[in-house]
């Protein structure tokens, strides 16, 4: 295998397009049926980073006096956490597409700001409409004090309070810093020292950890749980969610837990264990950012609907798709350090007389500027094959189609009815849950069952059938069996993500083992797979590891 590199700088200005929400009422976290709104143009998936799961100290001996006593917490679920804090922008958007009044910015301007002088109820108003932008399943329902939070659905919610201290201490990468990222606050917050008593754009000072920034001071984000002063002293160690409910206390309701600091507080009131509250109804200086379950097959105890297998029928493979150039388009790391990287996958597919393009990415403009750069013409997409219903690998497809890209679109019959029809508007949408054949050579696997129902894409070359995962949600060797099964050949090189991030070394090593057994030689995990994960596929299968990353191509071919 040959692996040459294509590099061209351009940029790509995109436009988007999709379907948004009807209203709600500001107190209210219920969403009506999708319908199409008054804007055509789609909300793009925010900008998050993956938090493993892991266990630290919550708490500080040496803080104030509701903090002070340190204590265990697991966090056994990995998630996302938004990389930055809601903006203006990103809120007005709901707020035009709803009919809700827009946050007001006290003649401060908009923009990429962070949203401020919303409530809880804003906060979480705003989470049930863009997952339901995205196809993902709402979290919250109820309203008021009622509110209740759905963790085993896909959607995007608020922080609990542990998850919000573990990700701000940097998770397992964690340095033991006081603030979010350093020990010197001015590196990293923005706090009544150094914000000249304004709140300031996102993303301007350093990143913690894991990348995550204003984490310490700029304004305080709201989190899911009802504060209480002694909660530490009977909170579960594992994945706790706050104290019950709170009577009635106040006029403005109960309180909720705020963290973070503001650029009004001092130093200490900034650090990644001071905690704060406000009621839930008021405005105050309070914004947030966004948060997701990754799920694993076992979070909470409601288990997710699981659609019946489609039962594999061999193809007739007689065809190659010769010699295929595949290029990763987006992906969390980096290969080519000039590209645009983030949270999702997609990789081009191109052969002799064809191009599929396997997941759009997360961010629509950063493909459109990554093929740019590569000298990949989005006009010469003939199709799209999406795995699953995730935005970090659908969100692009509005931009392609945006700029006048008409491939034929085959997906799953998983994808909510709404972005079915969006799409199904555009361009041709194939929805068979059989293998099919997508180009001479290339194929889907069909639908592979799982907590989260998913398809991978067969490239057949002279060197052997490649699988391409996007997360491999039912299973990396599952989905490997299952190209062997349609196609009665052999699997030498599976690439993609494999959705190991949070699994534990002896889960990582059986997979490892299995997919030996099968007679896979090489190896490309990446995306979801995890750090870990990746260090022992590489131990394994040594020269036989393709560490990948945007910009990364591979030849398949003699």
């Amino acid at each position: 295998m040959t692996v040459p590199r294509t590099v061209r700088i351009a940029t790509l200005c995109a436009l988007l397009l999709l379907s948004a929400c009807a209203s709600t009422q500001p107190a209210s976290t219920s969403l009506p049926p999708t319908t199409r709104a008054q804007s055509t143009a789609p909300v793009p998936a925010p900008d998050m980073v993956l938090v493993e799961p892991g266990t630290f100290e919550m708490g500080s001996d040496e803080g104030n006096p509701d903090e002070q006593l340190v204590h265990t917490v697991q966090i056994t679920r990995a998630f996302y956490l938004g990389r930055y804090e809601v903006t203006f922008d990103e809120y007005d958007r709901f707020c035009e597409d709803t009919g809700r009044t827009k946050a007001d910015d006290e003649g401060r301007g908009r923009g990429k700001l962070p949203v401020i002088r919303v409530t809880w109820y804003d906060a979480v108003a705003y989470c049930n409409w863009l997952s339901e932008q995205h196809g993902l399943a709402p979290c919250y329902s109820g309203t008021g004090r009622l509110t209740e939070c759905d963790w085993t659905a896909d959607g995007y919610r608020l922080p609990t309070e542990a998850e919000w201290e573990y990700a701000a201490r940097g998770g397992q990468k964690s340095r033991g810093y006081l603030y979010a990222g350093s020990h010197d606050p001015d590196q990293v917050a923005w706090y009544e020292v150094n914000s000249r008593n304004e709140i300031q754009p996102v993303g301007q000072k350093q990143p913690n950890e894991l990348g995550l920034y204003d984490m310490s001071g700029n304004l305080f984000e709201w989190c899911w749980d009802w504060y209480g002063s002694e909660y530490y002293a009977s909170s579960p160690s594992q994945d706790p969610t706050g104290p019950p409910p709170q009577p009635v206390m106040t006029p403005r309701g109960p309180e909720r837990v705020r963290r973070s600091g503001s650029w009004r507080e001092d130093a200490i009131n900034i650090r990644t264990t001071s905690r704060s509250f406000d009621y839930a109804s008021y405005v105050g200086d309070n914004g947030f950012r966004l948060a997701r379950t990754i799920w694993l097959g076992a979070c909470g105890t409601a288990a997710p609907t699981v659609m019946p297998a489609a039962t594999p029928r061999p193809l007739l493979v007689t065809e190659s798709a010769g010699n295929a150039t595949l290029t990763v388009l987006y992906d969390n790391d980096v290969h080519d350090p000039t590209l645009e990287a983030g949270w999702g996958f997609a990789c081009l597919v191109e052969t002799v007389g064809s191009t599929v393009l396997f997941d759009t990415a997360a961010s629509g403009p950063a493909l459109l500027k990554n093929m740019a750069a590569l000298g990949k013409d989005p006009l010469a997409v003939d199709a799209v094959v999406l795995s699953h219903a995730h935005e970090d690998h659908t969100a692009g497809l509005a931009s392609l189609l945006a700029v006048g890209a008409r491939p034929t679109v085959y997906l799953l019959s998983s994808f909510s009815t709404a972005f079915q029809d969006t799409v199904r508007s555009y361009t041709k949408v194939v929805t068979a849950p059989s293998p099919a054949e997508v180009a001479p050579g290339i194929y889907t696997t069909g639908l592979v069952s799982g907590s989260v129902p998913e398809q991978a894409l067969i490239v057949r070359s002279e060197e052997g059938l490649t699988v391409v995962t996007g997360c491999a949600h039912p299973g990396v060797v599952t989905m490997v069996q299952q190209s062997i099964d349609v196609t009665a050949e052999q699997v030498t090189l599976v690439l993609g993500g494999f959705h190991l991030a949070g699994s534990s070394e002896s889960q990582i090593s059986t997979v490892i083992e299995r997919l030996h057994g099968l007679g896979v030689r090489q190896v490309g995990p990446s995306h979801c797979t995890g750090d870990q994960a990746r260090a022992l596929f590489e131990a394994s299968f040594a020269d036989g590891y393709i560490a990948l990353g945007v910009g990364r191509v591979l030849v398949l071919g003699p």
